[in-house]
This record gives structure tokens, sequence and C-alpha cells, in this order.
């Protein structure tokens, strides 16, 4: 490699990449051979300057990347892991206050290690590559059975909530709610495996779909009008999000699609690991809406045991 160094040249030199390095080879009583290797080793230790600055800068960048992921919905996930050990007398009576809930019982989803930020991460890109609108009701099959009747779900008031920027666990950004509600969106699933006719047909115990670090209402795998697609998903069929107050639930196709036209919900981020109507249920925010995600989740049981069965009367208050 060899430079050119006619006045006008060192000049422009000079004021280049020169700038950082050369200038002192100018300003030096060299050979054009020792200036020509002068230039060259300023222009390797620039380059080498940028690359060490680059590599810091992403280096820094991963690490707040990784930093929020951790804080996104896991503030809690460690005491997360003591839901395996509530005692059972409580899992059959309820739970605790929805304040106390959320550091009883954790955010779910993926756990906040390197190798589940990868694994986040990985499924990220890919679904930025293979983007999918998650309120296209056409990829869901409309077909099956329907619980849910056209006035049971009325249009969903206002906007639909942003969604968080990360692909999984899938959440939306928190929105307020009543106290009251809150309340009663904690104590949503609880009667539906505790009180008849739900201990025939559901069981309550830790979501298999969030790590075991939330509740979650199963049907029973020995149910004689089981749904053959209850399996899918571990037979789950709900569980409610504490961090943002959001569920996820599986209902029949029809009923998926009729939830998301109305704005209270949207498909699951990844189809591959879940079936299509595997949906997200928007929080609700006050009791009217409570009553209107009950029901929701009270098609998902329909849909689960293969037959309407009647809501446990605890859960129509």
């Amino acid at each position: 490699m060899r430079f050119q160094t006619s006045t006008a040249e060192k000049e422009g030199i000079a004021s280049g990449f020169g700038a950082l390095y050369s200038r002192h080879c100018f300003e030096s009583a060299l050979s054009q051979k020792e200036l020509d290797s002068c230039l060259q080793t300023g222009f390797v230790k620039m380059v080498g300057f940028v690359i060490v600055a680059g590599l810091a800068m992403a280096a820094l960048a991963f690490w707040w990347d990784f930093e929020s992921w951790q804080k996104f919905g896991q503030l809690c996930y460690f005491f997360g892991r003591a839901f395996r050990r509530v005692p059972k007398d409580l899992l059959r009576t309820g739970f605790p206050s929805s304040d106390q809930l959320t550091c009883v019982i954790g955010t779910g989803g993926t756990p906040p290690t390197f190798q589940g930020y990868f694994k986040i991460r990985r499924w990220g890109l890919y679904l930025i590559y293979k983007r999918r609108d998650l309120l296209d009701v056409s990829e869901i099959p409309d077909e099956g059975p329907a619980y849910l009747t056209p006035g049971s779900i009325p249009q969903r008031a206002g906007d639909r909530p942003k969604p968080t920027r990360w692909a999984l666990p899938q959440r939306q950004h928190k929105e307020p709610i009543t106290p009251k509600a809150h309340e009663h969106l904690f104590n949503l699933l609880p009667p539906f495996a505790t009180k008849s006719p739900g201990p025939a047909y559901i069981r309550y115990g830790p979501s298999k779909t969030e790590g075991g670090t939330g509740p979650a209402i199963y049907v029973q795998p020995n149910v004689p009008t089981i749904n053959p697609v209850a399996h899918n998903i571990f037979y789950e069929i709900a569980h409610v999000h504490p961090n943002d107050n959001s569920l996820h639930v599986y209902v029949s196709p029809k009923d998926a699609r009729a939830v998301i036209e109305a704005g209270w919900g949207e498909r699951f981020t990844v189809n591959w690991i879940a079936p299509e109507s595997w949906i997200m249920v928007y929080a609700p925010r006050n009791e009217e809406e409570v009553r209107i995600v009950r029901k929701i989740v009270w098609a998902g049981v329909c849909f689960a045991v293969g037959e309407e069965v009647e809501e446990p009367e605890e859960a129509l208050k």
C-alpha cells in the first residue's frame, strides 16, 4: 500500500483520517518511504480504534437489551418459583390478595437467563423476517363449535392495548385497572376448578406454558367428552399474567375469531408452538370487563371439556 504525497494530497489526508495520526507524520522530517510507513501505521490504528469502539458499543447495546429483558415481566420470577410450594389448602380455597399475588406466583414467561434471552431473540429475529398480523383471523379455521354468542362479547371500548417489543413472553403494555376489578381478576380461575361442577372436569395448578411460575386451569384428561385437541397445549385452558393483567386462553377457533374481531384479544406470536386458537386476551380495566373475560375463559372450559358446561356459581358473581 503506497500513499501519494503531493502537497494538495497531504492536506487532504491530514484533514481526513490523518487528523488522528498522520498529521504527526507530515510534521516530522521523514523520507518518502518512512512517510508511507507512518501513514499506513496511522491508518491501521484508526481502523483498529473504529473496530474496538464498534465492538464496545455493540457490547453495551447487548447488555442493555439483556438487562431490559430481565426486568421485563421478570421482576418477581424468583418468587414465582415459590408458587410450586403454595400449600394445597390455599389452592383449594383461593389465593392471597392481588398485591401479594404478584410477588407470590411471579410473572411467568421464559426464565431471565442468557439461554432464555437468546431463545427469545432467535424467535424475534425470525418473526421480523416472517412478520405476522396478529389481528388477522383468516388463518384461524372458521369451523367447529362456538360457545360465545354475539351478545356475550360486545365490542371492546377504546383502542387495543399496545404490545410490548418482545416476541415472548407475549404481553401488553399495562393499562389502568380498578382495585375491585384487579381483585376479581386474580380470583377468576379458582372457582372453575373448585366449585361445582368444576372439579369433575377441571383442575388447578402451576401453568406449564408459563414455566410453572403462575396459576392455570386444566381439563382433566379422563373427562369422557374431552376435546381430542385438548392435549395440544398440555391440557391447559387459561392462565393470568400478574405483571400486565392479560391472559392466555385456549378457545374454539370460532370463538377465537369472535374475540379478536370484537377487539378483546389477538393471536399468539409464535404459531408453531401453540394452536391457532390459543389467544392472548387483553387485560380488563373494570369489573364489567372482568365479567366479559370470565365469559371467554368459560368458553375455553367448554371447548376443552367438549360440551357446554355450567359456569360455577361463584364465578357468576
